[in-house]
């Protein structure tokens, strides 16, 4: 994946459990490093997985990357949110 030629201004990260979170993770680490700055990323959880995203960030814990955070400001959010900003421009 390389950062030449995408205009990608928004992603959404819906399920961040372990996959999800691994992924959004991941999109997290190579915005970052190609200074991505204007590529707004967003993640959908709930309960327990919000409520710690919300304190903590995101953390990645893979074998080579034990206990590392992303280093992008992590924007977690709920269902309801997600829809409203999804669709109330459209409605």
């Amino acid at each position: 994946m390389t950062g030449e030629g995408m205009n990608i201004k928004t992603i959404w990260v819906y399920g961040v459990g372990g996959v999800g979170g691994f992924i959004g993770g991941k999109i997290a680490r190579f915005l970052q490093k190609e200074h991505r700055k204007d590529t707004g990323l967003y993640f959908v959880a709930r309960g327990e997985h919000l409520k710690e995203i919300q304190k903590k960030g995101l953390v990645l814990n893979t074998g080579s990357e034990k206990g590392s955070s992303a280093f992008r400001p992590v924007r977690p959010t709920t269902l309801k949110s997600f829809l409203h900003r999804t669709f109330a421009s459209s409605v």
